[in-house]
């Protein structure tokens, strides 16, 4: 005499992988199983998805955290080339400043002393505004850079995990 199999509970899990994948999981537990079992599937069926999902989303992590890297670099080397450029703007002007204080300490005519005062003035002028065009530049590059960082740190964590689900696969 043949039994009939006793009936059986189905589910599906279905996840989006990335790059138009998709993983479905189906399984099968007998209606009698407890609750508590049946919990331990779904959630060791969860955990193969969790994995094939870590696997995908790793690769796309370190490229995004490639592409952080470089725009960081990139900052860095326009940070570095704007303070150069300011430095020698400041050396430039401060070198003509040694200059008018030498020619104001010889004899001249009251014009052309008005005019390297007046020279004198521009330059201070602009050396200043240039101070505070600097300052707010390193401002905002910081800030820039403050920003890259916690995002490289935030993708270096999310690949972390991953490469932990994936068993360094």
């Amino acid at each position: 005499m043949s039994q009939a199999a006793a009936p059986a509970l189905g589910f599906s899990i279905v996840a989006n992988l990335g790059d138009n994948r998709q993983i479905t999981c189906q399984c099968f537990v007998d209606v009698t199983e407890e609750l508590p079992a049946i919990h331990q599937r779904i959630d060791l069926v969860q955990a193969v998805i969790d994995r094939q999902q870590a696997k995908y989303q790793v690769k796309d992590h370190r490229a995004e955290l490639e592409k952080h890297k470089q725009a960081y670099q990139r900052l860095q080397d326009d940070l570095n080339s704007v303070e150069l450029r300011f430095q020698q703007e400041k050396d430039a002007g401060g070198a003509r400043l040694l200059e008018i204080a030498k020619a104001m300490g010889e004899s001249m005519s009251a014009s052309n002393r008005r005019a390297l005062e007046a020279e004198k003035a521009g330059l201070v002028a602009k050396l200043e505004a240039n101070e505070a065009e600097r300052k707010a530049h390193l401002s905002n590059v910081l800030v820039s850079k403050e920003r890259f960082e916690e995002e490289m740190d935030r993708l270096s964590a999310k690949i972390a995990d991953c490469e932990a689900l994936i068993g360094g696969e």
